[in-house]
């Protein structure tokens, strides 16, 4: 199969474990501000093109107390289609979206994390 040179470099990095829970709010905070967007029920859908990414912000989503992911998978005809995953709260509420804050992004292994997430 031939695959393009960002798609096998994405496919490693959703591969990577982050260590602290602080990256991982980064991660999943940079991931939800380039690709998410609130759905007219109170959710968040983050719209992916790769299942491994997907399954990174299902990692991801349980270092994070309070939300809830569902992964959505719109295929008109049964083949490829969009993929997403809709964070809810717990108890179907609004979720609780993890903030960036300034001290995080004077970290180094931080500042990694976030470049991760927009290259996911």
């Amino acid at each position: 199969m031939n695959l393009s040179f960002s798609r096998d470099v994405r496919l490693e990095l959703a591969a990577l474990e982050a260590e602290r829970t602080c990256c991982q709010v980064a991660e999943l905070a940079t991931l939800v501000s380039v690709s998410g967007r609130h759905l007219a029920d109170g959710g968040l859908a983050i719209a992916l093109d790769l299942p491994a990414t997907a399954r990174r912000v299902f990692r991801l989503t349980r270092a994070i107390k309070g939300l809830v992911p569902e992964l959505r998978h719109d295929a008109p005809d049964g083949r490829s289609g969009s993929l997403s995953v809709v964070l809810r709260g717990e108890g179907g509420g609004v979720p609780k979206l993890p903030v960036l804050d300034a001290k995080a992004l004077r970290r180094r292994c931080c500042r990694r994390r976030q470049l991760r997430g927009l290259f996911l």
